[in-house]
């Protein structure tokens, strides 16, 4: 049998302070908990950690999705750097609407506030943990 270690980059301590990775723990931890539930009585299984351990290393790759994006809101770097760590994520593909749409944007002001918007709405929902809602912006036209 091999054995396999994984060391995930998360501080706790961080948790306080950063509401995102608070949110995302609080779900991770709430999942853990209902499957524990389910699964009492029953031999714990390595999927299970598995499972758990895939969770930290997407949440991290969330977090890193969102803070590029609001790097991009900022105006401190391109859409274009933001597009590799999205491509990591299988999550949120209506986002390719925003990616591909940057010359519409320019050219309509009017398209552009609405996608604009739609990106904070999009943003709020992922730091919220809100991953449903966050799949049903899809950059065409406002949301709810």
């Amino acid at each position: 049998t091999t054995h396999w270690v994984v060391f995930i980059p998360l501080r706790l301590c961080d948790t306080d302070t950063n509401t995102l990775y608070s949110n995302h723990l609080r779900e991770l931890l709430k999942m853990l908990k209902e499957k524990n539930e389910r699964c009492a009585g029953r031999k714990t299984t390595q999927s299970r950690t598995i499972k758990l351990l895939y969770g930290l290393i997407k949440m991290d790759k969330i977090i890193q999705f969102v803070k590029l994006l609001k790097a991009y809101q900022n105006k401190q770097i391109g859409l274009e750097e933001v597009v590799p760590k999205f491509k990591e994520l299988d999550n949120f593909h209506d986002f390719w609407h925003y990616i591909s749409d940057d010359d519409i944007r320019a050219k309509d002001q009017d398209y552009a506030a609405m996608q604009n918007k739609e990106l904070d709405k999009f943003i709020a929902a992922i730091e919220s943990g809100n991953y449903e809602q966050a799949n049903k912006i899809t950059f065409l036209g406002s949301t709810v």
